[in-house]
């Protein structure tokens, strides 16, 4: 199994003001698919995204990704494995506003010794002829694909995607999903997407839905829709 999180605990605070977050939320994922997790705001589901993606530890039990426990790494072990295993896709794009489309990229290019081909890549998600522009000049669609390149150019085996297309308008949500669906294609990257958007769940190989920091439900979906066909 590529992804296992076994009992994952996680508290914020101490004493009166503590509040736990994640309640021993347990679920698994195989490679090259793609996970979709569904919960309302303050269900834990950011929390556990982030604990999977080492940018925050776990109090209790296990986080194993590609055979490394992730919750057992020091702070420099957990660098190195952002760094050569993840990419990140944000609700907000988090995009470096002096550096232009080409040169978001470049800064997570740098960071790996088996990127993928740039140019490639920038075709592919329809940037080419955007590369030589500045974030203040691009679309919020573009930008997303933007963002999404910079996470890509890595080749991360896990894409960890949060609230990807919450700033979108429907029309370009629906090219964003259409979007991972095809890197998840042509690349076999595994990606966990962190929604609000209960459509989404039809064109993913499994769901996940957190509800009070506990896994409530856990499913392989039998029949998997296109991107272009699911609606809201």
């Amino acid at each position: 199994m590529f992804l296992k999180v076994m009992d994952a605990q996680k508290a914020y605070g101490e004493g009166e003001s503590k509040v736990q977050v994640l309640k021993g939320a347990t679920f698994t994922l195989e490679e090259s698919k793609i996970c979709t997790i569904l919960g309302p705001s303050g269900s834990g589901k950011s929390t556990l995204l982030n604990v999977i993606g080492g940018l925050e530890g776990i109090d209790v039990g296990e986080v194993n990704i590609d055979n490394i426990l992730v919750s057992s790494l020091n702070s420099e072990e957990l660098a190195a494995y952002r760094r050569e295993k993840l990419g990140f896709i944000f609700q907000f794009y988090n995009l470096i506003p002096n550096l232009t489309v080409k040169e978001n990229i470049e800064v997570c290019e740098y960071l790996t010794d088996d990127p993928l081909n740039k140019e490639e890549l920038l075709a592919s998600l329809g940037l080419l002829e955007h590369q030589d522009k500045f974030p203040r000049h691009l679309s919020g669609g573009q930008q997303q694909r933007t963002a999404i390149a910079r996470a890509l150019i890595k080749n991360p085996k896990l894409l960890l995607c949060d609230e990807p297309t919450g700033a979108l308008d429907y029309k370009t949500s629906k090219e964003i999903l259409e979007l991972l669906e095809s890197v998840n294609e042509r690349y076999g990257t595994t990606m966990i997407i962190v929604t609000h958007n209960d459509a989404i769940k039809y064109m993913s190989h499994k769901v996940v839905k957190v509800r009070d920091g506990r896994i409530e439900e856990e499913y392989e979906n039998d029949t998997i829709m296109k991107a272009k066909d699911i609606t809201w």
